[in-house]
């Protein structure tokens, strides 16, 4: 009966950033005191259900200008295809024909973006030549296809991640080139499971 009355709750997961994996990269650029990245998440998500675009804040701490590339910039799943990154805005739908403007992050400043991968987004029923995103970033249906990984999954034995890859040029002042240096930093996305007594009364 308890057995029963635990398989009845409904399953949650949650969605983070891998922030200690993303720091020791910088630190490796020697970025760690120039750079900061974070993703904001619900608090929690239903079992099959996963965001088709990510919120992150990008801040530069440095005293040069930060470029991001979007069109370089790339999602890749957890089977490994790469995805272009789409930068959204607020007061246009996205042409997947043009390239995509840079955003520039002025010494000091920070800039707040949407985005989603290219095969996220589907055409709106009355207008065509509208975009929307509408595919989550990761089908957790494809990843129930995998019975294993799925497996390990609920039973809290396994996460799921896939890896956003964000293109960023800085200008180095104190270069003798005096050029705009290239950075491809790695962010994963993480899904876990969370434990039944989660769904507890007490427990909200």
């Amino acid at each position: 009966v308890v057995t029963r009355a635990i398989d009845s709750l409904d399953k949650k997961t949650t969605i983070s950033f891998d922030g200690s994996s993303f720091k020791t990269k910088l630190e490796q650029y020697g970025l760690a005191d120039k750079l900061a990245i974070k993703f904001a998440f619900e608090k929690r998500y239903a079992l099959m259900d996963h965001p088709s675009t990510l919120s992150l804040t990008i801040e530069n701490k440095s005293e040069d200008v930060i470029y991001v590339d979007w069109d370089r910039s790339s999602i890749a799943d957890i089977g490994g295809r790469s995805r272009r990154v789409i930068r959204l805005t607020p007061y246009s739908s996205p042409d997947l024909s043009n390239s995509q403007v840079y955003t520039v992050i002025p010494p000091g400043s920070s800039v707040k973006e949407t985005i989603t991968a290219e095969g996220c987004l589907t055409a709106d029923a009355e207008n065509p030549e509208v975009l929307h995103p509408t595919v989550p970033l990761m089908s957790m249906a494809g990843v129930q296809k995998n019975k294993k990984l799925f497996s390990a999954f609920l039973e809290e034995e396994a996460v799921l991640s896939y890896r956003v890859w964000l293109v960023v040029q800085m200008g180095e002042r104190e270069s003798v080139q005096r050029g705009d240096r290239l950075y491809v930093l790695p962010c994963d996305i993480v899904t876990e499971k969370v434990p039944w007594t989660d769904s507890l009364p007490w427990k909200g």
